[in-house]
């Protein structure tokens, strides 16, 4: 039987041989544990659920944030100001729900990544854009907590 190595890591049935000769053996085959390298960043999501809430992640996290919009009505979310040093805003997408009726809403979703440690708030309007911030229908906020 024939053995490969993929990307750091030894195919399973070589893994589970080890490991049961070995307790620990088969997580030691990956560099990253071999280097003491944390994890690779990871996702964190936040609903509407979460509003109000304290919401941590990791330096390097990715924040998804996913709010309902129906842009045919011209209210669209708008994320108010935030720390660039802290935070960063990889893109703004909007998607279109499932099915083939005229005006029909979708997901607006927030893609972030956390750049260093700190709290950064999350505050977001649902409003028409050449209308005064005064007369956002809707608002969304959390607190997050970047470690």
């Amino acid at each position: 039987m024939h053995y490969q190595l993929s990307m750091g890591w030894v195919v399973l049935p070589l893994t589970l041989f080890l490991h049961s000769l070995l307790p620990g053996a088969a997580i030691a085959c990956h560099p990253n544990h071999l280097s003491g390298s944390r994890s690779p960043m990871s996702e964190v999501a936040i609903a509407v659920s979460d509003l109000g809430k304290t919401v941590v992640a990791r330096v390097g996290d990715i924040i998804l944030l996913r709010l309902a919009e129906n842009p045919t009505t011209g209210y669209v979310w708008e994320m108010g100001s935030l720390d660039p040093q802290l935070i960063e805003v990889k893109n703004s997408i909007y998607q279109v729900s499932p099915g083939t009726g005229v005006g029909r809403g979708g997901t607006r979703v927030f893609r972030l990544q956390a750049k260093a440690p700190g709290t950064v708030p999350l505050l977001l309007k649902l409003r028409r854009p050449w209308e005064s911030e005064v007369e956002a229908v809707d608002q969304f906020s959390v607190t997050l907590q970047i470690q």
